[in-house]
């Protein structure tokens, strides 16, 4: 029997002090103008880098339709909820900030600090950080290799520097828009390596006592001796911390820190990312869809209005919850990744079946999911993953919880399903062994992702026992883009808040419908549904990734949900809605 972890971010003991923590308010950029005569003056050539600056108003979307595949297919949709992002530049590294966040004059750095941001992963948040961010900010780059460092500094500081010139060839072009130049303020972005060691905690209280906000991707986070030394460092300097842990184990002591973190007046969101973390976001969704729904609903929704609308739906509660997942080989992170699926393939998956919790052998019980798009149907094999307790608890999941995962080309699964097989336990769990199996592994795997890509999707379901279901499924072309922008928009969840100073009390029910992040750590399904809706439309912000919503209909009880793998949507495939 596995029990489930205590979800975080929800009432604290009686013996938590009254809350004083910090309110977040997620702000909701409105749309701006760009017309169609400015649009045809720019130069085609600058379109890549000037898609971040562009957010046009609904009814003015059409004259970018065509410009979309000009600009790599980034230019934000027409029902984005964010502002175009301020100018990203490169400044000196030597440029510093001081003060909190709101004691700082307009215009001021705000310092990230990304553990691990000298690998893929910190390298792909910190560019769609640049991309994003509403606010000018010092991007610390923490690792311990000198010489990754300064690669991973000049990649993030060139795509700045690209993002700053299309930027300013749109000022030039149109120096008497007022309307358009209002979206491209001056800001700057300073970018730094700076060495840092999470194991040791002089090294880690040093690099934190110079940030704003901590973002941990320094993983494996699978057998880590000390799961929570990050945050205890965080919530000591009163710094706001955001993870992108996929461990359950490591998790689930994270998250036991809740009390701590409330009584220092912190916020910690954990589980971040594309999967966990967005896929805990569609949960959300459709559970909540679910809820709302009637016998007979059969209207499609998109997930980011599901959460939207949801502000003062009641608690969800699905009889079932289903993930599946994909990824074309390694999809492109990187080493961290094949050391963490090692890791993984020694932990039996726990799932939630009939109520009770149980667990399954690693890489077992396949299953099909039809992931639509260039992707369509792939196999899939159970896992041990956070995101199947955290919202089974979360979103009072009564039944059935499960996840799986998959990859191509097919014989990487039977590879999979053959370590998990053999190699013992206790050999996937040395992080020293998968350090090295993986290192050995990579030559194969990096000539395997030449070949197959780096697209990757989920497919989430939420089911009652009478076989309605919802059902989003989320793709993206490539892993590690997709992986920075949805951990960038975790991040951008703190940076939009208009108040870092502590008040009484943990959000109102008018503080969470405008967006303020509650106390505490906090799984990303416990977020307000404001902060919900804003974080999933940064995610997809900029067509680094889509997302459909539809319902469906399926056999009752358990098999509903296993039939939600493949069930088509209510009405024909041109019922979904793309997000």
């Amino acid at each position: 029997m596995v029990p489930p972890p205590r979800h975080a971010g929800h009432t604290p003991s009686t013996s938590s002090p009254p809350s004083l923590g910090y309110a977040f308010s997620a702000t909701l950029y409105s749309h701006r103008l760009l017309d169609a005569s400015t649009l045809r003056r720019l130069p085609l050539g600058t379109l890549p880098q000037l898609s971040p600056c562009l957010a046009p108003r609904r009814r003015h979307a059409w004259a970018l339709r065509p410009l979309r595949r000009f600009a790599g297919g980034i230019v934000p949709p027409p029902f984005s909820l964010r502002r175009a992002p301020p100018l990203a530049t490169v400044a000196p590294a030597s440029a510093s900030a001081s003060g909190t966040p709101s004691d700082r004059p307009p215009g001021s750095h705000t310092t990230v600090l990304i553990l691990g941001g000298t690998g893929r992963v910190g390298v792909a948040t910190a560019i769609a950080l640049i991309r994003r961010s509403p606010r000018p900010l010092r991007l610390l780059l923490g690792g311990r290799s000198a010489r990754r460092g300064a690669a991973a500094e000049a990649e993030v500081a060139a795509v700045g520097t690209a993002v700053a010139a299309a930027a300013a060839t749109v000022a030039a072009a149109a120096p008497n828009d007022k309307e358009l130049n209002s979206d491209i303020p001056p800001h700057s972005t300073v970018v730094a390596y700076t060495p840092v060691d999470i194991r040791d905690s002089a090294s880690l209280a040093a690099a934190i006592a110079t940030a704003d906000v901590v973002l941990h991707v320094a993983g494996p986070f699978q057998g880590s001796p000390n799961p929570t030394a990050v945050l205890s460092a965080a919530a000591a300097a009163g710094v706001p911390y955001v993870d992108i842990c996929d461990d359950t184990d490591a998790a689930a002591a994270v998250a036991g820190m809740d009390a701590v973190v409330f009584r220092a007046g912190g916020v910690a969101l954990i589980t971040t990312g594309i999967y966990p973390g967005v896929s805990n976001l569609l949960a959300a969704a459709v559970a909540e869809r679910l809820t709302a729904a009637t016998a007979t609903a059969t209207a499609p929704a998109t997930a980011t209005a599901i959460a939207t609308a949801a502000a003062s739906a009641p608690p969800p509660s699905p009889a079932h919850l289903r993930y599946w997942y994909y990824t074309a080989g390694s999809g492109g992170v990187g080493r961290t990744v094949l050391e963490s699926t090692f890791h993984l393939l020694a932990e039996p998956a726990a799932i939630l079946v009939g109520g009770e919790w149980t667990t399954v052998p690693p890489a077992s019980s396949p299953a099909s999911a039809d992931y639509g798009g260039s992707i369509g149907l792939k196999e899939a094999y159970a896992l041990h993953l956070p995101e199947v307790a955290s919202t089974a608890v979360g979103l009072a999941v009564s039944d059935s919880a499960a996840a799986a995962f998959g990859t191509d080309p097919p014989v990487w699964n039977a590879l999979l399903r053959g370590v998990a097989a053999v190699v013992p336990p206790w050999l996937l769990r040395n992080t020293t062994a998968m350090r090295w199996a993986a290192a050995v592994s990579m030559p194969a795997v990096r000539a395997v992702d030449a070949l197959v890509g780096g697209a990757t999707a989920m497919r989430v379901a939420a089911t009652a026992d009478d076989g309605r279901g919802v059902v989003a499924v989320y793709r993206t072309p490539t892993l590690t883009e997709g992986v920075g922008a949805a951990t960038a928009a975790f991040v951008l969840a703190v940076l939009r808040s208009e108040c870092w100073a502590a008040d009484a009390g943990r959000p109102t029910d008018a503080g969470a419908a405008a967006g303020r992040l509650p106390r505490g750590v906090v799984y990303p399904e416990a977020l307000p549904p404001a902060v919900r809706a804003a974080v999933l439309a940064d995610a997809l912000a900029g067509g680094v990734a889509v997302a459909e919503a539809f319902d469906v209909v399926g056999p009752p009880g358990a098999a509903g949900a296993a039939a939600a793998a493949t069930s088509p949507p209510v009405g024909g495939v041109e019922g979904v809605v793309p997000l």
